[in-house]
């Protein structure tokens, strides 16, 4: 892998903050805010992310019940398949070799 997260993968990281400030979301995944704006409006729509006020009456945002379920299915999924972060600050995955391309049966049966 790349190193670079999925979309999926952040989706989660945001959902794991639990009520933080949109700046506090920003650097806790390190996220542009370019990014940061287009991930929260799509959890927002979707009402997996819902806004509330922070201690210092600051606008924050936290996860919904969907929201807490969603980021519980993601990690079910990782499970699933035996990812894992290898290493935390890259970010890398360790991929099933019968997955990768070269040699998984998704090459072998196309």
């Amino acid at each position: 892998m790349d190193g670079r997260r999925s979309n999926i993968e952040i989706i989660a990281d945001i959902l794991r903050l639990g009520h933080m400030s949109k700046t506090d979301i920003m650097y806790g995944c390190d996220l542009s805010y370019y990014q940061l704006r287009k991930y929260l409006q799509f959890l927002l729509e979707r009402g997996f992310l819902k806004p509330g006020e922070s201690g210092n009456s600051r606008k924050s945002y936290g996860p919904t019940p969907q929201g807490e379920q969603l980021l519980a299915h993601i990690d079910r999924v990782r499970e699933i398949l035996q990812l894992r972060d290898r290493d935390a600050d890259t970010r890398e995955e360790v991929v099933p070799r019968s997955l990768h391309r070269e040699t998984g049966p998704l090459l072998r049966s196309q």
